[in-house]
């Protein structure tokens, strides 16, 4: 009776809090868990003890001396009995979300990596436990940041649960960027500017929306804002230290990092900044620079129609803004925009004729010379691969056609409008391909210009105050949208969609954005500067050209008439 007294006394020491616990309390408790694990398979294999394996397995703490008694003795207890290994997972799982305090996180750590020691095949089990127990997005900033700093400094110890691990992070740090408000983000400029000169400068800044306050906005503690910057904190920094290791580290966060790009983020509607992740490691080299933009190319020809436009948006946004994208790539970027545009415009618009493009075999030499993959390279200019419902063989009353076409063709074409501006000098000055007036002309022809009329008032303004600067072409009258309720009403399943060719509707959830505006997520943008482009107005730094005889470049008020 007196041992089974003890027994049961142990039992609940185990499961009790350690809150109150002094530290001669928390020692003792700690060297409890420690013999635990020393007697895994005494402890284990008895029946006698099933409460006791019960009580380890339910153990919480906050403290890291006990999570490492405690890992000690699941180790053990695995170690012997590999049935256990789930839901050992599961119990430092839990512990990872109150692991506050940088010793605790390496305390849980320890035992993750302990477990794939002795268990190597709960691999699968220990990401299963991760995804379950990953805390929900009205959780505490301390918890989130607890729970991701564990998980990838796991992958650090165990680069092959790598991909598995950034793909859940990245998940979940979607969650919180979806709450986001950027109001609560946008501060005023300590000086106001005249309203000509912020017209010009703002053009790809981020402009405070609609009823923003103009004074700075103190955030809340538990904002999700403030939660997602100190995830996007933990994540840039890892990524930054893999891309500071060896090669094989470097290969390897490349492709897990574009990997959760890909299967979370470019689906996902206007995502504020955690696709900053992908950014950092696509810019950290002018290789995989060239290589990301690549892959993003053939997302744009073959893929559902939702990330073709997402793709092209990125595209377009990334070759801006990223420092080692060079004046070559950039090229390449605004020549596939020129190819994507026409093929879409020659099966969208039955009279629209064929443009002058540039050889497929130049495209292929441009980018063979900035190290694309021999793979990403045939995929991005296989002519099969860039075939399907909207090319020259598709039906042309086809109503997928009818849908999908239209809003591609005017993320294409924003995409190259804003490529335009924000690189427009450095590529016409170095590649006289582009200052070809009728390449221009007919580009804003297309449509009776409505995909023109859809683009940014901003972006068009500054791309006409750039053929007017450059002498390409005469800014045209820009039609009229169509009415906002059009915009709205929702796009009718494929089994229910008519058959009129009605091109003035685009899909509901395509509007267009431009995903690596600047970034506002104050502490973690420290690590994105030494690879972002930030917006400088040409004027600036080039001598104004005389006008021309036949001076079309009007009024600047009027750009949009």
């Amino acid at each position: 009776g007196k041992r089974c007294g003890e027994y049961e006394g142990l039992v609940a020491q185990i499961r009790a809090s350690d809150a109150a616990l002094s530290a001669e309390e928390v020692e003792m408790k700690r060297a409890v868990l420690v013999a635990i694990g020393r007697h895994g398979q005494r402890v284990v294999s008895g029946k006698a003890y099933a409460a006791l394996v019960e009580a380890v397995l339910a153990c919480e703490t906050r403290r890291a001396s006990i999570a490492r008694g405690l890992s000690s003795a699941l180790s053990g207890a695995v170690s012997n009995r590999a049935t256990l290994v789930g839901r050992a997972s599961e119990t430092l799982a839990r512990l990872a979300r109150r692991a506050s305090s940088r010793e605790a996180s390496r305390a849980v750590v320890e035992g993750l990596s302990s477990l794939l020691e002795v268990c190597p095949q709960g691999a699968g089990e220990l990401a299963a436990a991760a995804r379950r127990r990953y805390p929900w997005k009205g959780a505490a900033s301390e918890e989130h940041c607890a729970y991701a700093r564990v998980w990838l400094a796991l992958c650090e110890a165990h680069p092959l649960l790598e991909a598995s691990v950034l793909r859940l992070v990245v998940e979940k740090a979607l969650e919180l960027d979806a709450e986001v408000d950027c109001s609560a983000l946008w501060k005023a400029p300590a000086e106001a500017k005249p309203a000509e000169a912020k017209a010009e400068q703002d053009v790809f800044e981020l402009e405070p929306p609609e009823g923003a306050a103009a004074d700075p906005v103190v955030e809340e503690e538990e904002a999700p804002e403030a939660k997602l910057d100190g995830v996007m904190c933990l994540l840039l920094a890892y990524v930054e230290s893999r891309l500071g290791a060896s090669v094989a580290s470097r290969e390897a966060v490349f492709r897990a990092t574009l990997d959760a790009f890909e299967s979370a983020v470019l689906a996902t509607h206007e995502s504020k900044f955690v696709q900053f992740a992908a950014f950092r490691v696509a810019a950290s080299s002018p290789e995989r620079s060239s290589r990301f933009c690549a892959r993003l190319v053939g997302l744009v020809s073959d893929a559902p129609l939702v990330v073709r436009v997402s793709a092209a948006a990125y595209l377009a946004s990334f070759a801006c803004r990223a420092t080692t994208v060079d004046a070559d790539l950039a090229a390449s970027c605004a020549d596939h925009f020129f190819d994507a545009i026409d093929r879409q415009a020659r099966a969208l618009y039955r009279d629209a004729p064929p443009s002058p493009r540039e050889p497929v075999s130049s495209l292929a030499s441009s980018l063979a010379s900035l190290a694309v993959s021999p793979h990403s390279l045939k995929h991005h200019l296989s002519t099969d691969h860039l075939r399907d419902d909207n090319d020259d063989d598709a039906p042309r009353d086809s109503p997928r056609l009818a849908r999908a076409a239209p809003a591609l063709l005017h993320a294409l074409f924003h995409g190259l409008l804003y490529l335009m501006c924000f690189r427009g000098d450095e590529l016409l000055d170095a590649f006289p391909r582009f200052a070809d007036p009728a390449r221009w002309e007919r580009l804003l022809a297309l449509g009776d210009g409505r995909p023109l009329a859809r683009c940014d008032p901003r972006i068009r303004a500054e791309f006409f105050k750039l053929l007017a600067r450059r002498r390409l072409a005469k800014p045209p009258p820009v039609p009229p949208p169509p009415p906002s309720p059009a915009f709205k009403r929702p796009a009718p399943l494929p089994d229910q969609a008519d058959d009129d060719d009605d091109d003035d509707r685009p899909h509901p959830r395509l509007d267009f954005f431009f995903p690596f505006d600047p970034y506002l997520l104050p502490r973690s943008r420290t690590f994105l500067l030494s690879a972002y482009r930030d917006w400088a107005d040409p004027r600036a730094s080039r001598p104004a050209a005389p006008p021309p005889a036949d001076d079309y470049r009007g009024d600047d008020d009027d750009d949009d008439d």
